[in-house]
């Protein structure tokens, strides 16, 4: 078989040629192409695939497969390179997912084995390998030698030489298996570029490989770039290997022999073949991608990543030039078994070249080895950067000799990173090793932790010109022999200039290691600076002159674990390899409280040949002395000394301390000199302090007394004391003696005078005067401080019978064991100094007695709450300071001519002159002296008065607990609680803020009682009362005052005020009796209220009132038994007077009248009275004025109507069916009104059945002023109308009934009934008639094109044939002909229309028409409706109604409907009580005016379309779908008003349409005082999603609400108002609501303003801002937050909310974690208020946001203030403690059935509950039982309780009226002595609370139910039984649900287990008059486990007391079977619970 040779061409993709050929090849011998060699070498080279440019550009991909047999026949005998694709000059384009999968196996000893196999070979072009892969695969026994290799992609030098490889992921896997095998390369570059963007490269090497010759070398790399040196023309092509970022490189190379690497030549490699992850010989790499390196090996040596500058080849032998490998991301794994492992390798060899290696991004690299190194540098230009800022990174070495880092040889190395961890923790381990010259750091600034371990050593810097420095927030370095180190090898005097350093910075830093902490050697230096740890024996070790610098600048402290030890091996004739020089220069800076070193400082080396440990500062010649040791402490810092020790110098600086343990004998100091305050230099007595010590001038220092002095002691009295030499104590310094000696008046002399006048302070001693002393004094000179511990009775001053002070004494608690000491004794004390100089005696916290004490230019001070000073007599001359202590002065009080300032103050005698600061104040008994003065002003906490003293205060005295047992005089008294029930008080002004009372000694002025205080009296006498809100005021007899002011609450038997009374609180007496004032705002309970002035009512509860002549009352409501007025007397009702008799001859005006009988002869003015059968209103013959209501009389009701004058304002009076209507009629004036009647009762001829022209005359006597006349014959004319309207000028006359024509004059007297009216029939009316035809003008017949009403000239355009009826007209309907299309009115006449019906037209036409209201020059008027309730009112605009300029619709009653197109140039009226619906579109055109005083609606489709220059005025109801603007061109903006001054406008809007930016809304009241938000005008604007692009002006008494009703918002601010007490009209004036975020687009804008009240002179708001005025509030409902979403916004702008002072924001529906309200971008809050709806929530606003926060301590606390629980639990408790009572052992029980009662009084309060709630209470109980004896032993028995409690607390005002029922069954069973008492019960407690919050106000119940069972011990001693008891009782509490706001507190059942143990003694009887009585005490204590806490979203309050104790004190007195017992009880518990009560009872048996 003959094949061809193959050519440059190869197959086309797709074929199945290629494997075919490859046999073929085999077979022929032959080559498929040939190369074209780059030099002599290659010129033998075969390849597959060539590629070289010729057609195709780009050969096939197809897979291939090939054998060894293939790989050797391709090359042929001779050539050694076998190229699977082979690109040369020329080639590019791209292969696509190229498989290449060689496997060349043997024979091994054919001619061609040694053939090197490289699968892509790129010598040239441009190509690409791209496609979804690339798969480079090949294993090979092929042998070879040197790097004879196999390689998977190899570009080779050329200048054009570029390879790309884009495919997505790249596999190269290659195998050499021979044992003398190749050199393997993955992907390699010897002069080209290659350069890689695939998604993922894969590299995987493993050899066999070893080379045994001296010149052979092998290796593996799985990247590796080299640089091609001269070789036959070529120069220097440098390798270049890059790949993308995102390209993920995992390379795993691995070497299989078990040969170790050789170095051979230039240290290249021998043995084994070694392995690399990824190498530069002189190339360059850039792998910026994340790159992950696994090299293992076993004997050879494994590289991660490898830079060199040399190459060696076989070919061209050693080459040098400059290498450079970056890789980012690098995680590399290196291992070898037998060699060296090498996570990262640089090294250089050449003065020339440089190797630079960067590692960024993310570095963790381990190598495990023998002698591992994870990075190993070396040589003079290697640079070596590893790992980035912001990273992490990772260095460790593990086995046995491993280095993390290791430099040596000038290399330069960085460590970069946020975290930095460097390892070696095996046996021999460093963790950072610089050597020789290299300079290392590691971290910066930005690195946040470095740490270092290792196992010898932690970092090391060795050898002179090295450098270490290591910079980060902290550094830990762990090690076992040296933590940090630094040596450079020379001990010169002065350290060379290049020495060895290392650095150490960071905030903190860690040291820990056995043996050495921090050690410098020969010259070396180290700085370290931050807040250093060092942990070791060593802490510092140090020789050969080296420098260590520790925190030097003073800024970092310093703590030393562990010795400073100057130390060396070396020995004369052993020099150990180390220096002689044992001094070195060692600068410690312990600065700082956390400054601590605990250790000694020594000398050591060899004395004798035996090591020694010195502390002499001169001893050695040989080693020299050490001159440089320096220690500094400041600021706290402290050396604590635990042997002997020196240092040469010593600076104490300030706060310094240097102690010594017992282990110090000596210490010596060269210098120690002392600057600052506060230092110590502390040894125990008797240490050997050897040094020259200064004391600079001001500064102080704290030493033993042997140590400051040449000292004699006597056991531990010191009896002599003098000066040292070589101590100098320089001006101003001071010595503190800290000794627990005993000074004797001899040593305290010897001291003073030692130094010369150098101020002393003696600390820890004490005083001493020997029992035999002649001197029996104690002075303390005037440069002596002394600090004493007080003694208790031991005299503090030793026994002195004379203690005088010229310098300070302070005392303090002492101690016995571990008791405190607090008591101080002494005789006469002096405290006197100098003028220049002043004494002073100090206590504190003690109780100090003394004979007398006398102060004169010195001070006593008493420092503490519990400090006490007793003393005879007080001489103070100078200063006496107890601020917070008590003075008790038992005789005289002269501090006249001195300063006392005390907190308690108990005097006899004496003045408060000069005596200042004091909180409370005892008057003793006097004696016989004038007691003690108060001149002037004082305010205190306390007063107390006892029984014989005399308080005169001449000013006015202020105390919050006040007790008066004696006298107390003063111009003012402002007290909180107290009594002065047994004292005498006169005071001209009395003002009471808790609670007091009052005695019958009591002479008052004026008295105030302020919120939540309570005065209580029997009589009070008062020209002035003033009870502020929640103040009480009981007066059990009467109340006299001339005047009185309440806002809280008075009760009083009788209550005169003589002048004025303004009750805004709750009033309550029998009888009241008042002159002027007010009580609208209160609460006013009486029987009988007299008022002889001006008075008005609020809230009121009377029974009969009773106004004087003269005298006004003015009420809301009143509702009574009777009402008198008298003549000249007022009364006037708002709303509404209900009375069973009013008697009035003054004046009564009223709403609403309900009176069974009204009398007398006054004036009345009512809106409405309530006229039924039991009405009596004949006996009133005043005048009566009716201003509205409807009233039908008859002849049966008449003669209860009013007995005089009426007069009809507003009111309809229908008297039609009156039999006789004469006498009514002419007490009855219409002025306005309505009446109805039939024409007989108003004229002389009436109308009948047949046609009557002619009323003829009025023969009524009523008066007809003005108002509506309705007429309801049958049937009438014409003919009569017009006539009767000619006598009736001034009122509207309406005719119902049938119309009836003339007869015909042929026939008479027939009649033509006529349906409707012809416009023939007005002939004759009066032009400007009034009347009224309750009948349709028909105008049917007529065929004119108009009907003018006026004049047909005054018609605005074209009228056409007109017909004209130039008069006023008023028909129910007009019926128009189909001709007729225009009803015109004008010529100033009127057109009335009052309709048929609902659905019915106004104007009948089947063509359609026009209607025109006002002419060109004329005015013209539509009515529609008359005041009559006789006729419909009602019907439908059904045509286009036009308005002129001078055209007015009035809508005057009824209901109308407009369902076409009404277009107002004029005016529209809907007037009060009549309504007006827009079916169809309402035009408001510019100049309009349009008022609504009734009702105006629009329908779902109709249209309001305002113009600008329009005026619409919302006074009524309004109800408007959407409202459209258009813009007229002479003006900008039109306005809507809603209420006006004398009425409140309520209008909702749907939608704003087109236009709206054009409309500003004004909301103008009515204001009226006392009014609520539902008074005020109101606009709701529900829909926002268009906008809300108009601009808002929120006046005075004005709400809007925005996307919501008003209900809502009002709702909404009730909610508010309860939780906060604001009040509508006085803290709110205006409010807005928005319920949903609102977008004010560019125009709109929002002003609430409640001090705007016309729209006149008011300016709109600036577009896109909400401004709130003072007064103002904002409402946001929270629910519709949106989080980080500015709540008020401006279309795609910003909006800005402006808050003024005094303005509020309001949250409704506030939750807990709710999103904060971003109120807009920009918010001006000039001092807003945030309120919410809920009292557990209170809001914020920072910059632009408001937040609300769960404040569970306010809401809770007001909950627990409540007593709900507590006082259920405590009216259990009282049930069971009764029942225990009751069942005690020592309590009688006869045969038969016992009846017991018992009631109960107590004062039960709390006021430390948590949370700072607080209650006081006053509670009875009632408790009705009844027991018997069932069996022998056994009782059983059953009771009821009833209480009624009444809760306060100050906490929202708030008060609790409880009451409560309690039921309970028990038995008991005696066992001898002892008894068991079983008991089951239950308790329900009612609670009714009210408080300011209002949203607290709520009624719930408490269901308690227990169990219980008690056991007993009766014990007798003498008279006298003593009754033990334990039990156990069960008790589960039920609360129902309690509503605050938006939060329920349901998690309030609560269930406790109380165990009640208790003590009963009863006993000693005594018999008297058949009465046996015996005293009895009773203790208990019920300590209580379980629930005491209610919830409130997870927050908890306590409510119940968990320890209550109990004692009673009683008398029991027993007659026969009836048994009488009266107690005293007594108790308290946790939360400062506390009772005091009394409690008697009875027994009888039956």
């Amino acid at each position: 078989m003959v094949v061809n040779e193959m050519t440059r061409s190869v197959q086309k993709k797709g074929t199945k040629t290629v494997v075919a050929a490859a046999v073929a090849c085999l077979a022929s011998g032959a080559a498929f192409a040939a190369v074209n060699p780059a030099d002599a070498q290659y010129k033998g080279a075969g390849a597959f695939v060539t590629w070289n440019g010729e057609a195709p550009s780009v050969p096939d991909a197809n897979p291939i497969v090939m054998t060894g047999a293939q790989a050797q026949a391709i090359g042929g005998s001779g050539k050694n390179w076998v190229s699977v694709v082979k690109s040369s000059a020329g080639a590019s384009g791209t292969m696509n997912n190229l498989d290449i999968d060689l496997t060349a196996q043997g024979p091994n000893k054919t001619p061609y084995q040694d053939k090197q196999l490289i699968l892509v070979l790129s010598q040239g072009g441009g190509i690409n390998f791209g496609g979804d892969k690339l798969n480079v695969v090949a294993k090979t026994d092929f042998i070879g030698g040197g790097n004879n290799q196999l390689a998977g992609i190899y570009s080779e030098a050329d200048a054009g030489n570029s390879m790309g490889i884009s495919a997505k992921k790249v596999n190269v896997d290659l195998a050499s298996t021979a044992a003398d095998g190749k050199s393997v390369y993955g992907v390699s570059s010897l002069g080209g570029k290659v350069n890689i963007t695939s998604d993922a490269l894969n590299i995987k090497l493993k050899t066999s490989t070893e080379r045994s010759g001296s010149k052979q070398y092998s290796e593996t790399a799985g990247i590796s770039a080299g640089t091609f040196g001269n070789f036959e023309g070529y120069r220097g092509y440098v390798g270049d290997i890059t790949t993308s970022a995102n390209t993920v490189v995992d390379v795993n190379v691995e070497s299989t022999t078990a040969t170790a690497t050789k170095p051979n030549n230039d240290s290249e490699f021998g043995g084994g073949s070694p392995v690399f992850g990824i190498r530069s010989e002189g190339g360059l790499i850039n792998l910026a991608g994340t790159n992950k390196v696994t090299a293992v090996a076993n004997g050879a040596d494994a590289h991660g990543v490898y830079a060199v500058n040399y190459a060696y080849n076989s070919s061209l032998g050693l080459q040098k030039f400059n290498s450079e490998a970056t890789v980012n991301n690098l995680t590399a794994k290196v291992t070898s078994k037998k060699g060296t492992a090498y996570g990262v390798h640089a090294k250089n060899n050449a003065v020339l070249n440089t190797v630079a290696v960067n590692l960024t991004g993310d570095v963790d690299i381990s190598a495990s080895s023998t002698n591992s190194k994870g990075i190993y540098a070396v040589g003079q230009n290697v640079k070596m950067d590893v790992g980035e800022d912001g990273k992490t990174t990772s260095i460790v070495a593990t086995g046995k000799g491993g280095q993390g880092i290791m430099t040596d040889t000038g290399a330069n190395l960085n460590v970069m990173g946020s975290s930095i961890t460097v390892s070696a923790t095996d046996e021999s381990g460093r963790g950072i090793a610089a050597w020789d010259g290299s300079t290392v750091n590691i971290g910066n600034e930005k690195t946040e932790t470095v740490k270092v371990e290792g196992n010898f050593a932690g970092i090391i810097s060795v050898a002179k010109g090295t450098t270490v420095n290591v910079v980060s927030k902290k550094i830990v370095v762990n090690s076992t022999d040296f933590g940090v180190h630094v040596q450079s090898n020379t001990e010169d005097p002065v350290a060379p200039k290049e020495h060895a350093t290392l650095k150490l910075k960071a905030d903190e830093i860690t040291i820990n290691s056995k043996s050495l902490g921090l050690s410098a050697f020969s010259n070396g230096q180290m700085d370290v600076t931050g807040n250093l740890t060092v942990t070791a024996e060593n802490a510092i070790d140090v020789r050969g002159n080296s420098t260590m610098n520790i925190n030097t600048d003073g800024k970092h402290t310093t703590v030393l674990n562990g010795d400073v030890v100057f130390e060396t091996p070396n020995a004369p004739g052993d020099a150990q390899n180390s220096g002689k020089i044992i001094n070195a220069y060692v600068n410690v800076g312990l600065h700082g409280e956390n400054s601590v070193w605990t250790g000694r400082s020594y000398q050591e080396y060899k004395v004798n040949n035996k090591y020694e440990q010195i502390v002499e500062l001169e001893r050695d010649p040989y080693h020299g002395n050490v001159t440089g040791f320096k220690t500094e402490i400041s600021n706290g810092g402290k050396w604590i000394v635990n042997g002997n020790s020196f240092v040469n110098t010593l600076n104490l600086q300030g706060n310094a301390t240097v102690e010594g343990n017992d282990a110090v004998g000596r210490f010596n100091a060269g210098e120690i000199t002392v600057t600052g305050a506060n230092n110590k230099l502390l040894f125990k007595r008797g240490t050997e302090v050897k040094t020259h010590l200064t004391v600079k001038q001001n500064a102080d220092l704290t030493t033993r007394v042997d140590t400051a002095f040449a000292s004699t002691l006597n056991g531990d009295i010191v009896t002599a004391a003098a000066s040292k030499a070589n101590f100098v104590f320089e001006k101003g310094s001071t010595l503190h003696v800290d000794d627990a000696v005993k000074y004797t008046n001899a040593a305290l002399a010897g001291m003073s005078k030692a130094y010369g006048n150098l101020s002393m302070v003696l600390d820890n001693g004490s005083l001493y005067v020997a029992s035999d002393a002649e001197d029996r004094n104690i002075d303390i000179a005037s440069n002596l401080t002394v600090n004493l511990k007080a003694l208790g009775d031991q005299d503090l001053a030793g026994g002195a019978d004379k203690f005088t002070i010229a310098g300070t004494v302070n005392v303090t608690a002492g101690m016995n064991g571990t008791t405190p000491v607090t008591g101080v004794t002494m005789n006469d004390v002096v405290v006197s100094g100098t003028e220049n100089k002043a004494a002073s005696l100090n206590l504190d916290n003690l109780q100090t007695m003394a004979k007398s004490l006398t102060v004169s230019n010195g001070t006593v001070s008493l420092r503490g709450e519990t400090a006490s000073l007793t003393v005879g007599d007080l001489n103070n001359r100078g200063t006496v300071d107890a601020t917070e202590g008590t003075v008790v002065v038992t005789g005289t009080l002269d501090s006249s001519a001195g300063k006392l300032t005390v907190a308690n103050l108990k005097v006899a005698n004496g003045t408060d002159k000069n005596v200042d600061g004091f909180k409370t104040l005892t008057a003793l008994d006097a004696g016989t002296g004038a007691g003690f003065t108060l001149e002037s002003d004082r305010t205190l906490d306390f007063v107390a008065v006892e029984k014989g003293g005399i308080l005169t205060a001449n000013g006015t005295l202020t105390t919050a607990q006040l007790t008066n047992a004696g006298k107390l005089t003063a111009n003012t008294l402002n007290v909180t609680n107290g009594t002065s029930k047994d004292g005498s008080l006169k005071a001209d002004i009395l003002n009471v803020a808790g609670t007091f009372a009052l005695g019958d000694k009591t002479e008052v002025g004026q008295a105030t009682v302020k919120g939540s205080a309570t005065l209580n009296a029997t009589t009070l006498g008062l020209t002035k009362l003033d009870v502020a809100e929640n103040g009480q005021v009981t007066a059990t007899s009467a109340l006299t005052a001339d005047e009185l002011a309440n806002a809280g609450s008075v009760d009083a038997d009788t209550v005169t005020v003589n002048k004025t009374l303004t009750n805004n609180g709750t009033l309550k007496a029998k009888t009241l009796t008042v002159k002027d004032g007010s009580s609208k705002n209160g609460s006013l309970t009486a029987e009988v209220l007299n008022v002889a002035g001006a008075f008005e009512l609020g809230t009121n509860e009377l029974k009969q009132v009773n106004v004087n002549g003269g005298a006004s009352l003015a009420a809301q409501t009143l509702e009574l038994a009777s009402l008198t007025v008298a003549q000249k007397g007022k009364l006037t009702a708002a709303d509404a007077l209900t009375a069973d008799t009013v008697d009035n001859a003054g004046s009564v005006t009223v709403k609403s009248l309900d009176v069974s009988t009204l009398k007398g002869e006054g004036t009345l003015e009512a809106e409405n009275i309530v006229f039924a059968e039991k009405n009596d209103l004949s006996g009133f013959k005043g005048a009566a004025t009716l201003n509205g209501g409807t009233y039908e009389l008859t002849d049966q009701n008449a003669v209860r109507w009013f007995g005089g004058k009426t007069t009809l304002t507003g009111a309809s009076v229908n008297l039609s069916k009156l039999t006789n209507a004469e006498g009514t009629l002419a007490n009855i004036t219409v002025d306005g009104g309505s009446l109805t009647a039939v024409s007989g009762q108003i004229f002389k001829t009436k109308l009948a059945d047949t046609y009557v022209a002619d009323p003829e005359a009025i023969v009524t006597k009523a008066g007809l002023k003005s108002g509506t006349l309705t007429f309801v014959d049958a049937k009438y004319s014409v003919d009569y109308a017009n006539k009767a309207g000619a006598l009736i000028d001034g009122m509207t006359l309406v005719f119902k009934g049938s119309l009836v024509s003339s007869p015909v004059p042929e026939v008479p007297p027939a009649v033509t009934p006529k349906d409707d009216l012809k416009a023939d029939d007005l002939t004759d009316l009066k032009a400007d008639n009034k009347i009224v035809f309750d009948a349709a003008l028909d105008n049917t017949e007529k065929s004119h094109d108009s009907l003018v009403i006026g004049s047909p000239d005054e018609v605005d355009g074209t009228t056409g044939e007109a017909q004209n009826i130039d008069k006023n007209l008023g028909v129910s309907q007009i019926k128009l002909s189909d001709k007729t299309n225009l009803v015109a009115v004008n010529s100033n006449r009127t057109l009335t229309l009052i309709g048929t019906g609902a659905n019915e037209s106004l104007i009948a036409t089947e063509t359609g028409a026009t209607l025109e209201v006002g002419g060109k020059n004329t005015a013209g008027v539509l009515a529609l409706g008359v005041q009559s309730d006789a006729v419909a009112n009602a019907g439908t605009l059904n045509v286009d109604t036009n308005i002129g300029q001078k055209g007015l619709v009035e809508v005057n009653a009824g209901s109308f409907t407009a369902s076409k197109t009404v277009t107002n140039n004029g005016q529209l009226v809907v007037k009060e009580g009549a309504a007006l619906a827009v079916g169809g579109s309402l035009e408001l055109k510019a100049g309009s005016n349009t008022a609504v005083e009734g009702i105006l609606n629009t329908a779902k489709d109709a249209k309001l379309n305002v113009e600008t220059g329009a005026k619409l005025a919302l006074n009524g109801v309004a109800a408007i779908e959407q409202i459209d603007v258009t813009k007229h061109d002479n003006h900008e903006e039109a306005l809507v008003t809603v209420g006006d001054n004398a009425k409140a406008g309520k209008a909702i809007i749907k939608k704003l349409g087109v236009g709206a930016e054009h409309l500003t809304f004004f909301l103008d009241p009515i204001w009226q005082e006392g009014a609520g938000i539902s008074d005020a005008s109101s606009l709701a604007l529900t829909d926002l999603s268009s906008g809300v692009t108009s601009k808002f002006i929120v006046g005075q008494n004005s709400v809007l609400s925005l996307g919501a009703t008003t209900a809502v918002a009002e709702q909404a601010f009730a909610d508010i108002a309860h939780v906060n007490g604001k009040t509508w009209g006085e803290d709110i004036t205006a409010a807005a609501y928005a319920d949903k975020p609102v977008d004010l687009g560019s125009t709109g804008g929002l002003d609430i303003n409640g001090g705007l009240t016309s729209s006149g002179t008011v300016v709109p708001p600036t577009a896109k801002d909400v401004n709130v005025a003072s007064k103002g509030m904002l409402i946001i409902n929270q629910d519709n937050v949106v989080a980080d979403t500015a709540f008020f916004t401006a279309g795609s702008e910003d909006a800005k909310v402006t808050l003024a002072n005094g303005s509020y924001v309001a949250i409704v529906n506030a939750v807990k974690d709710a999103a904060p309200v971003k109120l807009a971008e920009t918010v001006d809050n000039r001092g807003a208020d945030v309120v919410t709806d809920n009292p557990f929530f209170s809001g914020s606003i920072a910059t632009n946001t408001l937040t609300t926060k769960f404040e569970s301590e306010a809401g809770l606390a007001a909950i627990a203030s409540t007593g709900i629980q507590s006082m259920a639990r405590r009216a259990d408790f009282v049930m069971s403690e009764t029942v225990a009572n009751r069942t005690s052992l020592d309590q009688q029980l006869n045969a038969g059935f016992n009846l017991w009662v018992d009631v109960t009084g107590e004062r039960y309060e709390a006021d430390k509950l948590d949370n700072n709630g607080s209650f006081r209470s006053d509670a009875g109980y009632a408790m009705f039982g009844g027991d018997m004896q069932v069996a022998e032993g056994f009782t059983a028995g059953m009771a009821l309780q009833y209480g009624d409690a009444s809760v306060r607390s100050d906490i929202s005002s708030i008060k609790n009226s409880i009451k409560n029922y309690g039921l309970t069954a028990y038995a008991g069973q005696k066992f001898g002595d002892a008894k068991v008492v079983g008991e089951l019960a239950w308790l329900k407690s009612e609670n009714k609370i009210t408080a300011s919050q209002t949203a607290m106000n709520q009624k719930l119940d408490v269901n308690v139910y227990s169990a219980g069972v008690r056991a007993q011990y009766e014990l007798a001693a003498g008279a006298f039984k003593f009754v033990p008891s334990i039990g156990l009782r069960v008790s589960h509490l039920e609360t129902d649900d309690m509503t605050i706001g938006t939060i329920k507190a349901t998690d309030s059942d609560l269930t406790y287990v109380q165990m009640p143990i208790s003590l009963r003694i009863s006993g000693g009887e005594v018999a008297a008059s058949g009465w046996t009585f015996a005293p009895s005490f009773k203790v208990a204590y019920v300590p209580t486990f379980g629930d005491k806490e209610i919830k409130v979203y997870g927050a908890s309050q306590d409510v119940l007391d968990m320890s209550p104790v109990q004692a009673d004190f009683g008398l029991r007195a027993v007659n026969g079977n009836l048994m009488f017992n009266a107690d005293m009880m007594i108790g308290g518990g946790e939360y400062g619970t506390s009772s005091i009560g009394g409690k008697v009872g009875v027994k009888y048996v039956f």
